[in-house]
C-alpha cells in the first residue's frame, strides 16, 4: 500500500543524531496510507521542491515604491526525489547534489546541512540501509559528512531547476491575493492602452479624419474616438518639435 510521509515539525539536531546513531524514529512524523489506484503516485514533499533563491532574488530587486515588478526573473530551486532509492550509492550522487543546492540557494552552514542530510537519509536512503546496525549507519554518517566538508569548502556548479517568474511582489506590501489579482489587471490595461494609442498615433497623418485612420489600423472607431485627443495632442507637440528644431 502506497504511503505518504508529513514532518509536523522541525527536529532537533539531538533527535536527528539519536535517530542517525540509534536508529530512533523521529517524533513528528505522521504516515498517511494512500489506497493503491490505476496510476502509480508518489508523495512529493512542498511540491517536490525542498527549497529555492527566489527570497535572494527579490532582495536584490529594486522596486522603487511599486507592489510588484514586471520582467523574466530566474530563480533556482532544489528538488527532493520522488520516492526513496533503492542504491546506495546512487543516494550519495543525489544527496550531494541537494546539499550542494541547498547551501547555494541558503548559505547554509555544517550543522544546517548535517541535519538536513540526516533527514533525507532517513526519507530517502534504501528501506533496508535504514535498519542495519550502528556501525554501518555511522559508516554512512562518515560519507555524509565528507559530502558536507567538500561542499563547504568548494561547491559545485548548480544542477537543479532553474525557474523564470514574470512577476516579483514587494515584500514591503501585505497583498491578499485578490489585490494581487486586481492590480496586475489594471497595470495589463494600461499595457495594452498604451500599445493602441502608440499605434494609433503611428499611422496617423495630418488632417487624417477619425474614419480614414479606422481603416489605416485594426481597431474599432469607438476605440479612435477614445484616444482621439491624446493623438491630436501628440501629433500637435511633434509637429512644434520639429519648428523649434
Amino acid at each position: 500500500m502506497e504511503s505518504k510521509i508529513t514532518l509536523t515539525k522541525r527536529n532537533s539536531l539531538e533527535e536527528l543524531n539519536e535517530l542517525f546513531t540509534k536508529g530512533t524514529p523521529l517524533s513528528g512524523i505522521k504516515i498517511t496510507y494512500v489506497e493503491p489506484n490505476d496510476i502509480k503516485t508518489y508523495h512529493k514533499p512542498f511540491f517536490n521542491v525542498l527549497t529555492s533563491n527566489e527570497h535572494i532574488v527579490i532582495a536584490n530587486q529594486y522596486f522603487n515604491g511599486e507592489p510588484f515588478l514586471r520582467g523574466q526573473f530566474e530563480f533556482m530551486q532544489v528538488l527532493l526525489p520522488e520516492k526513496r532509492l533503492k542504491s546506495l550509492n546512487r543516494f550519495y550522487r543525489v544527496l550531494n547534489g541537494i546539499l550542494n543546492g541547498y547551501h547555494i540557494c541558503t548559505k547554509a552552514k555544517k550543522d544546517c546541512l548535517v541535519a538536513l542530510a540526516n533527514e533525507i537519509y532517513y526519507h530517502y536512503t534504501p528501506i533496508h540501509h535504514v535498519f542495519k546496525l550502528t556501525e554501518e549507519r555511522l559508516e554512512s554518517f562518515k560519507k555524509i559528512e565528507d559530502i558536507i566538508d567538500k561542499i563547504i569548502e568548494k561547491p559545485s556548479v548548480f544542477k537543479g531547476r532553474v525557474k523564470c517568474l514574470p512577476i516579483l511582489w514587494n515584500p514591503d506590501y501585505d497583498l491578499t491575493p485578490y489585490q494581487k489579482s486586481d492590480l496586475t489587471n489594471k497595470d495589463g490595461g494600461k499595457t495594452i492602452l498604451n500599445k493602441n494609442l502608440q499605434l494609433l498615433i503611428n499611422a496617423y497623418r495630418d488632417g487624417m479624419t477619425q474614419e480614414e485612420l479606422e481603416k489605416k489600423v485594426p481597431l474599432s472607431l469607438s476605440t479612435i474616438k477614445r484616444r482621439w485627443t491624446s493623438i491630436l495632442q501628440n501629433h500637435s507637440n511633434e509637429k512644434d518639435n520639429l519648428k523649434a528644431a
